[in-house]
């Protein structure tokens, strides 16, 4: 179900250019309102995404459509032709989770991306440690207005304790003078084993001295704020930080995985597969690996043109991620060449998931350009924990290459045929495809 976002907006042609951002940037549904009346028609609902209110509407008070929604639970967006310190204040009393200017400079990208922001927050846990419970609420509802999910921790061994349960917490903020430890200390012991460019640490503290913080950072901390500080400030510095941490995620996402078909390329294959092998030994747990490779790939080529080709593979390594079932991670090696490793299937789960996939393939119809093909693909398998990561593969391929001479369109597994003729890999390449 998509997000919704209310817009409350008394100008047609704004309403309208926000709405459109808005859908095609984000696919959000937009309910808009140009009139307090109708805000109020719309107010009872607490589903939404986001409101973009309008500050002053034609039949209400400057702020009352600011009013009528701050306490629904959702993050509410003022859009003003006006900002002066004292609105700027009132904003922030009102408890606005931003503000923007609708002036001749006025951007919509930044409008995109801070509703994008309230979107990804819903996924990121966000840990505060303060001992006074006055600034600690306060910390935590400045986040919550953002969406992000909050908890709160006391003291020191508090956090350490919910960072020991909870890995997937992604930001700490912690204050400096606390119990137990200050917040140096702390950091300190947050930062061993949570990387920089994984977890974010922000200290805070009321003393104005810059060896705070500097301390801060030079225990570990990603970046340091003077209490009080602005909401304002508070959610620049939280934003950016969270967006860095997604920015480096992203650049190593991409450094895992195939341009063309999105799948995991060869070099995190042995990342993934040697820590899964580690796992099956250590645990004594099943483990199977399987390469599938496109029959008779370079006709396809040379018939229909590499488009086509691309469209052939792309079709393919979507089909093997949606279609191998729970527990498997698929690769691209190269080429036409796919790989499977399945964790907690032995060999019998193992066939029934290739011919499973083996039947799936035959039966698609792949579109590329104005034409319509159909391909099938041979598959080699192994259950059988091999020496080391490079043996399963071997193991594999041969099993592959015994599907290919064999026919094709086929699924072979390790133990199941008799060997395979005797022809060395450079021989056989030729006839593999």
């Amino acid at each position: 179900m998509l997000d919704s976002v209310l817009i409350i907006e008394d100008s047609w042609f704004a309403a309208k250019l926000l709405r459109r951002v808005l859908q095609s940037e984000l696919r959000v549904e937009c309910v808009v309102a140009s009139t307090y009346a109708e805000a109020v028609e719309h107010a009872s609902r607490t589903d939404f995404l986001a409101a973009l209110v309008d500050l002053t509407l034609p039949d209400a008070p400057p702020g009352a459509a600011v009013d009528l929604l701050a306490d629904r639970g959702y993050p509410v967006v003022v859009v003003t032709a006006e900002l002066s310190d004292a609105v700027q204040q009132l904003m922030w009393k009102k408890r606005v989770a931003e503000y923007l200017v609708k002036d001749e400079l006025f951007d919509p990208r930044y409008l995109v991306a801070q509703i994008g922001r309230f979107q990804r927050n819903r996924d990121i846990e966000v840990l505060v440690v303060d001992d006074s419970p006055m600034i600690r609420g306060y910390t935590a509802g400045l986040l919550r207005r953002h969406r992000y999910q909050v908890i709160e921790a006391s003291k020191p061994s508090e956090a350490l304790e919910v960072l020991e349960r909870n890995p997937r917490v992604r930001m700490a903020i912690t204050d400096y003078n606390m119990p137990e430890m200050d917040g140096c200390a702390l950091t300190r012991l947050m930062r061993r084993d949570r990387a920089r460019e994984e977890f974010v640490i922000i200290g805070i503290s009321a003393q104005g001295s810059a060896e705070v913080s500097a301390r801060f950072i030079k225990s570990g901390a990603n970046d340091f704020m003077h209490k009080p500080f602005s909401p304002d400030e508070f959610y620049c510095r939280v934003g950016q930080n969270i967006t860095m941490l997604e920015s480096i995620r992203a650049i190593r996402e991409a450094s895992l995985r195939d341009f063309m078909t999105g799948l995991y390329n060869r070099r995190h294959f042995y990342d993934v597969g040697k820590a899964a092998l580690d796992r099956a030994r250590k645990a004594r747990t099943e483990l199977s690996l399987a390469m599938l490779d496109v029959d008779k790939f370079k006709a396809v080529n040379d018939s229909h043109g590499h488009d086509a080709g691309d469209a052939v593979l792309r079709a393919v390594a979507t089909l093997i991620a949606e279609e191998s079932g729970a527990g498997a991670t698929t690769f691209r090696l190269g080429g036409e060449e796919f790989c499977v490793l399945v964790e907690g299937a032995g060999r019998q789960e193992l066939g029934q998931r290739l011919e499973h996939l083996r039947a799936a393939l035959e039966a698609k119809t792949i579109p590329a350009g104005d034409k319509n093909l159909r391909v099938t693909a041979s598959f080699g398998g192994t259950s059988e924990l091999h020496g080391s990561l490079d043996d399963m593969l071997r193991a594999a391929d041969q099993c592959l290459y015994q599907a290919k001479d064999s026919g094709r369109n086929r699924v072979v597994l390790a133990g199941s045929v008799e060997p395979a003729r005797a022809e060395s890999h450079a021989e056989s390449e030729g006839s593999r495809s």
